[in-house]
C-alpha cells in the first residue's frame, strides 16, 4: 500500500490511509467503465485525494487545488466534501491547512492564517469584506495581502495578526500617499481593523503603523501623523473641539508642523536637533518623530503570541540636511512606576543604523515590550540619534507622548 512507502499526513491514521488508497482505486475503475479514463483527468470532474477517506474535490475548486499543488501543496489534504455556503451563492471546501472558497463572481481561491483568522473575525464571506477575489499576495518588502470583493486584508510581516481596509475614500487616500509600497508611504501598513462607521454614525477611520486616516462626508479623507495626532488625541480626536481634519499635514519653513480641522489649526513647533557635518563642515538641523504608543499582536505556527506595546522612531531632517544623510537611531521604551517615575524596559532596547529619514519599515527603529499581565501601565517611547559622518555623539533623547495601554 501507499502508507507503506510514503510518510502520512499529520492526523491521518495508516488504516486512514489505506481506506483513501481502496477508495480511489475504485472510483477510478467505476469512472474507466461508465465514461473511459479520460473522464477522471477532466477539471469539471471529481476525484479523491490520498490520503483523505470518502472525500473528493470537486469543479472550480478541484482546478485551482490542482493548481496548487493538490495534496501536496499548502493547503495538505482534504478533510470534508465541499458544501454550500449559507448564502446559496457560493461553495467552500476545507483542507488540512485552510479552506478554498468559491463563487460565482470571484472564483476558487483559498483563505489561510493570518488572512483566515481576520476574515473569520469579520464574519467570513457574510460580512462586509464577502468573497475573496485573489489568492495570498506577497509584497516586495515581505508583508502580504488578500484582496476580497469589498476591500483587503493585509499582513505587515510574517506571522503577524492582518488587518482590514475596506474599498472606498481610506483606502484611496493611502494609496495615494504611497500605500504599501516599500518606502513609499509615511504611514505605513493598517494595524487595525478599520472602523466604519465611528461613533457619530458618519465618519470611518483607519490605523496605520505611523498614523490615522479619517474620513466624513463632509471633510473627505486625510491622515494625521506624529505630534499632531498625539495632540488631537489628547483633544478627543474627530468627538473634541477640532473635529474631522480638513487638509494633509504641512510642514513651513519655519520647521512648524500644521494641520488644519473643522474647528481650528493645530501647529506643533519642531524641536530641532544640531550636529556638525565633518565632511561639509556645516550643519544639520533635524527632529525626531516617533508613532503613537500602540498593541500589537502577532501569530507564530497558527497561535497568537503574547501581545506587545509598541512604539517606532525616525528622524526628519529640517534645514541644512544633504540628500543623502543617514542616521544612527537608538529607541527604547519606558514606564511610569508607583513613584511616578520612569523606568527603562530592560527587553525593549534596540539599535538601527545607517537609516534614511522618514517614517517606514525601513527607515525606523522599533521598540518592543512583553506587556501581558502587567494591567494599565503608562508607557511611551525614547529615541535619540546621530547623523552618520558626524561627531560620533547622540542626540538629546526625544520622549514620545505618555499613553496608558492595557495588554490583558
Amino acid at each position: 500500500m501507499r502508507s507503506d512507502r510514503e510518510e502520512l499526513p499529520e492526523g491521518f491514521t495508516k488504516e486512514d490511509a489505506d481506506k483513501a488508497e481502496i477508495f480511489e482505486a475504485e472510483l477510478l475503475k467505476k469512472k474507466s467503465m461508465q465514461r473511459g479514463m479520460s473522464a477522471l483527468a477532466a477539471p469539471t470532474d471529481c476525484r479523491p485525494y490520498w490520503p483523505a477517506v470518502n472525500v473528493q474535490v470537486c469543479g472550480e475548486i478541484r482546478v485551482k487545488y490542482d493548481s496548487l499543488g493538490g495534496s501536496t501543496s499548502f493547503l495538505g489534504p482534504p478533510t470534508a466534501n465541499d458544501v454550500a455556503n449559507p448564502d446559496n451563492y457560493g461553495r467552500r471546501q476545507t483542507f488540512f491547512n485552510g479552506p478554498i472558497y468559491w463563487s460565482p463572481a470571484t472564483g476558487a481561491h483559498p483563505v489561510v492564517n493570518s488572512f483566515l483568522f481576520r476574515w473569520g473575525q469579520n464574519n467570513y464571506e457574510a460580512g462586509r469584506l464577502k468573497y475573496p477575489t485573489t489568492d495570498e499576495i506577497v509584497l516586495p518588502d515581505g508583508g502580504r495581502r488578500q484582496e476580497f470583493q469589498q476591500g483587503a486584508i493585509y499582513v505587515a510581516f510574517q506571522n503577524a495578526v492582518g488587518s482590514v481596509i475596506l474599498n472606498g475614500p481610506i483606502r484611496d487616500k493611502w494609496n495615494t500617499v504611497g500605500g504599501s509600497a516599500p518606502g513609499g508611504s509615511f504611514l505605513g501598513y493598517p494595524i487595525e481593523d478599520q472602523i466604519a462607521p465611528l461613533p457619530d454614525g458618519l465618519g470611518q477611520m483607519a490605523r496605520f503603523q505611523n498614523g490615522v486616516i479619517y474620513w466624513s462626508p463632509a471633510t473627505g479623507a486625510y491622515p494625521v501623523t506624529g505630534h499632531i495626532l498625539n495632540s488631537w488625541a489628547e483633544t478627543g480626536y474627530e468627538t473634541g473641539q477640532f473635529g474631522y481634519p480638513t487638509t494633509d499635514q504641512i510642514t513651513t519653513p519655519a520647521a512648524v508642523f500644521s494641520q488644519t480641522f473643522q474647528g481650528g489649526t493645530i501647529d506643533i513647533q519642531a524641536s530641532p536637533v544640531l550636529q556638525l557635518q565633518i565632511a561639509s563642515g556645516g550643519y544639520c538641523a533635524f527632529t525626531i518623530n516617533n508613532d503613537r504608543m500602540h498593541i500589537s499582536t502577532s501569530k507564530k505556527g497558527g497561535v497568537v503570541v503574547p501581545p506587545t506595546a509598541s512604539s517606532h522612531g525616525w528622524w526628519e531632517p529640517l534645514v541644512n540636511c544633504p540628500p543623502n544623510a543617514r542616521a544612527n537611531l537608538r529607541a527604547n521604551l519606558q514606564y511610569l512606576d508607583a513613584n511616578g517615575n520612569w523606568q527603562d524596559r530592560a527587553d525593549s532596547f534596540n539599535t538601527e543604523t545607517n537609516r534614511r529619514p522618514g517614517s517606514g519599515s525601513t527607515t525606523w527603529v522599533a521598540a518592543n515590550s512583553r506587556c501581558i499581565h502587567l494591567g494599565p501601565r503608562t508607557w511611551r517611547i525614547a529615541v535619540d540619534a546621530a547623523l552618520v559622518g558626524a561627531a560620533d555623539v547622540y542626540s538629546p533623547k526625544h520622549y514620545g507622548n505618555a499613553i496608558e495601554l492595557k495588554c490583558s
